[in-house]
This record gives structure tokens, C-alpha cells and sequence, in this order.
């Protein structure tokens, strides 16, 4: 094929052509000052090369196509600029761009391939954006967005692989991941810190719906996460600010605050402020970062004198524990999980004023002393939670106790607590001097003291006084206060176990 050769030598003026310009293996150069406009497409074939020299510009308003076989040089000054008010696609074979310049009249330019861009990406026109696909976007260190906002910025949508805006790192660096998805704009702004960087890379897009693992005790999330993935920076961490729409957000904006998603760490939550539409938090691994109600952890472990019987406690009454909470009539579970001796209420306290409690929580108590979350597995989460409380334990008919400290309740690192293993693990009124805080089960095993048949959180003679009459004629089959051996059945021994827990009165001891 006979070669089409555009040389541009010293050229001081701007150079037009009017359909498209296709190189199939010469060498244009456009010098320091130049502009070569191309009202059609581009096409720079087999061996083919183009040179931007200096401050050169090459302005095409139809479609980029850079074989692999050519190559494209610019000088850090030199420009591309994407223009005109149809859509065009861009081919970039490889090739690295210094400074690209979007000045579409509303309509879009997409990636045909991935591209990289060494110095800027500017937004100059109006309405326009770069639609990446499932190709990868990718600015190398110290490369800049400019001048995006809601009608102008980059839709990566993809999955988590691929489609990603993606940031070369050789030091810490600012960066704003100026991306959104197809409909809105929602930027994702990035302090990314660490003590080392071997092609180090940030890799970024956004995914317009609620992120698959938020906890069904959420009560205010958005409808929006940003995969943020990282490589090769050694003591990786990013301070993370996310902007999302009114419409993403499900409750209050106050309560929906960064959360973290790793594969090896789970949910983190840093407690960070939140603004009207953005969500901040701290991320040290990769994973997916979106916005949640704050949650704390904690590790329980406790006994209930009634239940309790060589080891274990008593699951008379599992297949007769109601679905709804007897703690809170809104939550409800679709079963009961195995082993499950009975509800009981969490509180978390102020770990300062620690008769304030800050929230409560309804879990199960499994029969070897482990509290379990609503969907049976240990370690349950603490809605709305600070980073540290006091605990307290409530049972429908067993005097409360709380932790005699404040504990950790991150969801990283959160503490764990047994209550039975210590008499000192429980909180002790100096004010109440008749009885201990909680019951000595044998064996050195401590736990909650039966007999509150009223719920009072204390136990007397109008315990006994129900325990009794309840008693009369006998009840089987049955989920009640006045069970307080939690045999499943009301009877005498329930009346003798509360009339002989009436003498001294007992109080809970609790802040």
C-alpha cells in the first residue's frame, strides 16, 4: 500500500483536515506552537509515528485509533484535544498521552482500550464525559484530573477487576478520583500514604448500589460503594472522602458514616463525621468503601444461674423462644439458631458516664455461654456503638449485670469478656452490700442470678408472690417470666426457687 506521508516541519500556524487523516507508516511532526486539527477521525497505522513537540496540539473531533505496531510521543506541554459534538471512541494502542484535553460539546468520548495519561486530564467543554467501559483508565504519578464536576467526569461503573480509574504512586500522594457512574457524579478523593512504592498503583470505579455484605442491622446506608484496591505500597493507608447523591441514601445523613469492606478484615468502621452527602473514613487494605451506620463488636461470654447445669445451660426452650425479640418488638428473626438457650438484651454504656446507656441490643445466648448475633454467629455487632463502653446484660428474669471496666468495642480489635470466669468480671455496687453481683454456678463458673420473675432488676417477696401463684395449676410448653429454672414448664420448684432468692432481698448490681 502506497504510504500517506503529512510532514510538518516548523510549522507556526494551525493545520486542517477536513475528513480523516489516516498515517500508515510515515512520520508527522507537530512542532513546538503548531495545531494540526482533523474535523474527521485519526488513525495511526503499522509503523506509523506522530510527535508533538513542545507546546503542539492535535485536535481531532472524530475517533483515535493508535495501532500497537505506531507510536505516539508528546512532550509534557504538548495536548490532545478531543472535540466536536458527536461521540467518538479512542484506541490508544499502548500509546501514552501528556495532556488530554475533553472539549465535546454533550456528547461523550469512550475508551476503546486502556489509556494512560502522564500529566492532565482537563474538562474544558460542556457535558461530556469519558465512558472507561471494562478498560482501565490509568494516570501516572503526580498526574492530574482538572475542571470535572456533575456534567463532566469519568463513568467508571465496571466490576471490581477492571473498568478502574488507576493511580501510578512513586510517594504519597493527593488524588481525586473524579468518576461517576452513567447518571451522577460521585467523586472519590484519596490521601494516599505509605513508607514504600514498588509500581505501586491505587485502582478505583464506582458501583451504583448498595454493597452486598452491609449488615441487616444497618437502619441508614447508601445505595453506592467505590472499589478501592491497592498494590505494591508497603504500610498502605488512605484517608477516604466519598461523595454520593440524596437519592443513595436510606435514614438519617448523620448515622451514614464511612465503612470499610475488606476480605480479610470485614467491616471497619472508624467513626468519622459525616457530611450532608459525603462519608469519610480511614482504609488500610483493599476492599470496597461505602457508607453505613457505624458498628462496634464485642465477644461475650455468659451463664444464667437458672439454665445453667453441669457445663452447659438448658435448651428446653428453644423450640418455644418467640421469633420477635422479647427486648424490642421490631426485630424479628426468620428462626431460632440451634443450641440457643434464650434472647437476652446487650446495652452499651459510656465508657465515662457509665449509667448512660448509648444503645441496646437484642442477640441470643447460645447454651455454652456464648452471645451470638441474630443470625447465629458469635461476636455480635453494636449498631451505632463507640470505640469503647461499658456492657451491661439483661435477662427477662435474671438480675442484669455490666462489665466492671469499659471495654474496646472497635470492630477491629474489639474485646472479648467472660463473664463467668471471675466474680470480678462483673461490676460491683459498693452500695449494695447483701449479695454479689452475680451467682457462683460450681466449679469456679459465675452467672446472672435467676429469680427477677418481674423484671425488676431486683428480686423479693413480689418475685415469689409470682413465681407462685403461677404455679398453681401447672403450666407446660410455656416462654415466661416466672420460669426462672427455664425448664420450659411452670411448677413449684419455680415458687421455691424465687421464695428462697426473696430472703435476703437481692439488688443488680448495675451503674
Amino acid at each position: 500500500m502506497k504510504n500517506i506521508i503529512y510532514t510538518f516541519l516548523s510549522l507556526l500556524f494551525a493545520f486542517s483536515a477536513s475528513a480523516q487523516l489516516i498515517n500508515d507508516g510515515a512520520s508527522i511532526i507537530v512542532e513546538d506552537g503548531a495545531t494540526l486539527f482533523i474535523e474527521g477521525s485519526l488513525q495511526n497505522n503499522l509503523a506509523g509515528s506522530i510527535n508533538i513537540q513542545g507546546t503542539g496540539i492535535v485536535e481531532v473531533e472524530g475517533d483515535v485509533t493508535i495501532a500497537p505496531t505506531s507510536t505516539v510521543t508528546m512532550s509534557n506541554t504538548a495536548k490532545v484535544i478531543l472535540s466536536g459534538a458527536n461521540a467518538s471512541n479512542i484506541t490508544s494502542g499502548g500509546a501514552t498521552f501528556t495532556n488530554v484535553e475533553m472539549d465535546k460539546t454533550s456528547n461523550n468520548v469512550t475508551l476503546m482500550d486502556q489509556m494512560r495519561i502522564s500529566s492532565d486530564l482537563n474538562f474544558v467543554g460542556n457535558n461530556n464525559k469519558v465512558i472507561i467501559g471494562d478498560n482501565n483508565l490509568v494516570f501516572a504519578p503526580g498526574a492530574t484530573i482538572t475542571s470535572a464536576d456533575e456534567n463532566e467526569y469519568i463513568i467508571a461503573d465496571g466490576n471490581a477487576n477492571t473498568g478502574v480509574v488507576s493511580k501510578e504512586l512513586t510517594a504519597n500522594e493527593v488524588f481525586v478520583f473524579e468518576i461517576g457512574d452513567a447518571t451522577n457524579y460521585t467523586p472519590l478523593d484519596a490521601d494516599i500514604t505509605g513508607t514504600g512504592y514498588s509500581s505501586a498503583f491505587v485502582d478505583v470505579n464506582v458501583v451504583p448500589m448498595v454493597q452486598p455484605n452491609v449488615p441487616g442491622e444497618a437502619t441508614d446506608y447508601i445505595s453506592r460503594y467505590w472499589n478501592v484496591d491497592q498494590s505494591g505500597i508497603t504500610d498502605y493507608s488512605t484517608d477516604l472522602e466519598g461523595t454520593y447523591i440524596a437519592g443513595d441514601r436510606t435514614g438519617v445523613a448523620a448515622d451514614t458514616k464511612g465503612a470499610h469492606y475488606g476480605s480479610t478484615s470485614g467491616w471497619t468502621y472508624d467513626g468519622a463525621a459525616a457530611g450532608a452527602n459525603t462519608v469519610l473514613g480511614t482504609v488500610a487494605e483493599s476492599g470496597d468503601f461505602t457508607g453505613t451506620n457505624s458498628f462496634g463488636k464485642v465477644g461475650l461470654t455468659v451463664f444464667l444461674q437458672g439454665a445453667y447445669s453441669g457445663g452447659t445451660m438448658t435448651t428446653s426452650l428453644n423450640s418455644l423462644l418467640p421469633l420477635t425479640s422479647p427486648y424490642d418488638a421490631s426485630i424479628s428473626v426468620a428462626s431460632i439458631p440451634a443450641n440457643v438457650t434464650d434472647w437476652i438484651e446487650l446495652e452499651v454504656r459510656d465508657a465515662t458516664t457509665p449509667s448512660t446507656i448509648l444503645t441496646t441490643h437484642s442477640a441470643f445466648l447460645r447454651n455454652d455461654g456464648v452471645v451470638l448475633s441474630l443470625d447465629g454467629t458469635p461476636n455480635p455487632l453494636l449498631l451505632n456503638a463507640p470505640s469503647s463502653g461499658y456492657i451491661g446484660i439483661n435477662h427477662r428474669n435474671h438480675l442484669s449485670v455490666n462489665t466492671s471496666t469499659a471495654i474496646n468495642l472497635g470492630s477491629v480489635g474489639f474485646d472479648t469478656h467472660n463473664f463467668s470466669s471471675s466474680l470480678a468480671q462483673a461490676y460491683d455496687n459498693p452500695a449494695i452490700t447483701n449479695n454479689d453481683a452475680m451467682a457462683s454456678l460450681g466449679g469456679g463458673v459465675f452467672g446472672l442470678i435467676r429469680g427477677d420473675a418481674n423484671g425488676s432488676n431486683g428480686i423479693n417477696v413480689i418475685d415469689a408472690a409470682i413465681t407462685r401463684n403461677g404455679s398453681s395449676p401447672i403450666q407446660s410448653n410455656v416462654y415466661l417470666g416466672i420460669d426462672v429454672n427455664m425448664s420450659g414448664g411452670v411448677n413449684v420448684i419455680d415458687a421455691a426457687i424465687a421464695k428462697s432468692a426473696s430472703t435476703p432481698i437481692k439488688s443488680a448490681h448495675v451503674q
